[in-house]
């Protein structure tokens, strides 16, 4: 494992990065992780190459800057970065996802990667709701919330936070860590974050899964969406209930 020898921020507006760009080379550190967005992601990698002792160290973002319009801006700049970012899946089970959602919907679902796993998420943890035999209001209870906290986040679109869908998934016995990667339960072997290296070119060499946006060169294909052969497949997409 690795060592965090700095802990630093910037602020929303920020401009100059040379001072955290300066503690970072100070530090020691090898890499630097900055899931941030523009502008300020711009000043961080365009700065990196200007502070002495930055030169060897490797950048790292996420899916804040993981599109088209930064790739372009940073032209030279970023290549040999790395971005920690979802991509969309690919195969027929997403195909599939993709034809039922428009056939109840009459529109496709977004083309980002947030659909698809979003929907594997949810389905894992009404797997998991079913298999206990518990009633919604029973493991609301059990966990510690109120009665109605499934309802809410599974049929009214509140958006669940992670120290409460730890306790469900504590009083059902399934890993938050599953749901979180949107992974059919015991089936890790499948990357919902994979790590991605932007190449001379402006094109994203992908290790651990492969997707459209960006040009993406082939890579380890990601996971299914869900298991097709689960009874929970015939259940209603999950934006209806």
């Amino acid at each position: 494992g690795g060592e965090m020898v700095l802990s630093a921020a910037v602020n929303k507006g920020d401009t100059d990065m040379r001072p955290v760009l300066s503690a970072v080379a100070a530090s020691g550190a090898e890499l630097v992780f900055f899931p941030v967005f523009r502008p300020e992601g711009d000043y961080i990698v365009l700065q990196a190459r200007e502070v002495e002792g930055m030169e060897n160290v490797t950048l790292m973002s996420a899916e804040g800057l993981f599109f088209d319009a930064y790739i372009e801006a940073m032209g030279e700049a970023g290549v040999g970065m790395y971005f920690n970012a979802p991509v969309r899946p690919e195969g027929p089970a997403y195909d599939a996802f993709v034809s039922r959602y428009q056939t109840k919907y009459d529109e496709p679902p977004a083309t980002t990667p947030y659909a698809a796993h979003t929907y594997d998420a949810v389905n894992l943890l009404l797997d998991a709701i079913e298999a206990s035999g518990r009633s919604d209001r029973g493991i609301c209870l059990r966990a510690g919330l109120s009665q109605a906290y499934l309802d809410k986040i599974l049929r009214r679109g509140h958006d669940p936070t992670v120290t409460k869908l730890a306790a469900i998934c504590a009083v059902l016995g399934v890993s938050i860590d599953d749901c979180a990667k949107c992974l059919p339960c015991g089936n890790l072997a499948e990357p919902f974050l994979p790590f991605l290296q932007l190449t001379p070119g402006t094109t994203l060499s992908i290790t651990g899964g492969t997707g459209p946006a960006l040009g993406l060169q082939s890579g380890t294909p990601m996971g299914p969406v869900i298991d097709r052969s689960n009874p929970a497949d015939n259940r209603s997409l999950i934006p209806s209930l």
